[in-house]
C-alpha cells in the first residue's frame, strides 16, 4: 500500500510543479531571496542605530530613576517632619493640660491648708469652746439667737 501511494504521488504532475529545475532555485525564488536580503540589512541598520542611542536611552531612564529616588526621599523626609510635629504637639497638649490642673489646683490647696490650720487653733483655743458653750447656753432662752447658732451649725 505504502509503495502504491509513493508511485501515485511521484507520477501526479502537481508534484512536478513543486519541483524546481536543474539549478534549484526560480526566478521567483530569487526575487523572494533579494527581499529578504534587503530586509535583513534595514533591521541591521536599525538595530545599529539603537544600539547607539541605547547609551542615551540607559541614561535618560537612569536619570529617571535618580529623580524619582530624590523624590521619594522628600516625601520620607516631608512625612516625618509631619510625624514628628504631630507628636510634639500631642506631647504638648497633654503636658499643658496636666501642667494646668495642677496650677489652678495649687492655690485652692493652699487656702484650704490655711484654714484647717486656723480651724484646728481655734478649736484648740479654751476661749473660743467657752463662747460657744456661752451662746448654746444664752440659745436656750433666746430664740433669735438659736436660729443664729443653726445657721452657722454651731448648735
Amino acid at each position: 500500500m505504502m509503495i502504491f501511494a509513493s508511485n501515485t504521488i511521484a507520477q501526479n504532475p502537481a508534484a512536478s510543479a513543486n519541483q524546481t529545475n536543474q539549478n534549484g532555485f526560480t526566478q521567483a525564488d530569487r526575487e523572494r531571496l533579494i527581499k529578504v536580503e534587503v530586509t535583513l540589512e534595514q533591521m541591521d541598520k536599525r538595530m545599529e542605530l539603537d544600539e547607539k542611542n541605547s547609551d542615551k536611552r540607559f541614561e535618560q531612564v537612569d536619570k529617571l530613576f535618580e529623580q524619582v529616588d530624590k523624590r521619594i526621599d522628600q516625601i520620607l523626609t516631608f512625612m516625618g517632619w509631619i510625624i514628628g510635629a504631630f507628636i510634639t504637639i500631642t506631647l504638648g497638649s497633654i503636658l499643658n493640660a496636666w501642667w494646668d490642673r495642677r496650677s489652678s489646683l495649687k492655690p485652692l490647696e493652699v487656702r484650704t491648708k490655711a484654714v484647717e490650720l486656723e480651724i484646728e487653733k481655734l478649736n484648740n483655743e479654751p476661749g473660743y469652746r467657752n463662747v460657744i458653750a456661752a451662746f448654746r447656753n444664752l440659745a436656750k432662752d433666746n430664740p433669735k439667737i438659736a436660729e443664729i447658732l443653726k445657721n452657722n451649725h454651731l448648735l
